[in-house]
C-alpha cells in the first residue's frame, strides 16, 4: 500500500485507480456503442448509429428544432439535415410548424418510431434484467449513483 498522508491514499494509488477507471470506461463505451449500433440496425437496418441517436433524442426530448440537434450533439448543420431527411424518408420523423415561430419547424417522432422504441425498450430491459439478475439490489443502486455522480461531474 502507498504511503498515507493524513489518512489519504498515496498519489500513485490514486493514479492507478484513475487509470483503471479510464480503461473500464473505454471498454464500456465500446460495448455500449456496439449495443446501440445493433439497436439501430434492429430499428431500421439502413439507419446509421448517429441518425438513430438523433431520433432517440427527439423521442425523449419531445418536439425539437434541427438546431437543437446541432447544439446537443455538436454536429454540422448539413449532417443533421441529411440525417433528418433520412429519418423522414424512413417514416420515423415528422415536421410540424413551431407555434412560437411560424418560420421554423419542430421535429417529432412518428407513431411508428414510438412503437419501435417501445418494442426495443422491452428488449433492452430484458437484457439488463438478464445481465443484472445475480446482482444485489444495493449494488445496482450504488452503481447507478456512482454513474450519475460521474456523469454530472463531466464538463
Amino acid at each position: 500500500m502507498e504511503a498515507m498522508t493524513n489518512g489519504e491514499v498515496g498519489e500513485t494509488e490514486r493514479e492507478r485507480a484513475r487509470s483503471e477507471i479510464e480503461g473500464a470506461l473505454s471498454d464500456l463505451y465500446r460495448t455500449v456503442k456496439g449495443w446501440n449500433r445493433e439497436l439501430a440496425r434492429s430499428f431500421d437496418p439502413p439507419l446509421s448509429l448517429m441518425a438513430f441517436s438523433l431520433l432517440r433524442y427527439v423521442r425523449h426530448q419531445g418536439p425539437v428544432r434541427a438546431g437543437d440537434l446541432v447544439a446537443a450533439f455538436d454536429l454540422d448543420k448539413a449532417f443533421v439535415s441529411r440525417s433528418v431527411s433520412q429519418l423522414r424518408e424512413a417514416g420515423l420523423l415528422d415536421q410540424t410548424p413551431d407555434p412560437e415561430d411560424g418560420r421554423a419547424t419542430l421535429l417529432v417522432a412518428t407513431e411508428a418510431a414510438v412503437q419501435q422504441f417501445d418494442r426495443i425498450r422491452a428488449d433492452v430491459r430484458r437484457n439488463y434484467a438478464n445481465l443484472l439478475d445475480d446482482w444485489e439490489v444495493d449494488d445496482m443502486k450504488r452503481l447507478s449513483e456512482l454513474l450519475t455522480r460521474f456523469q454530472r461531474a463531466l464538463p
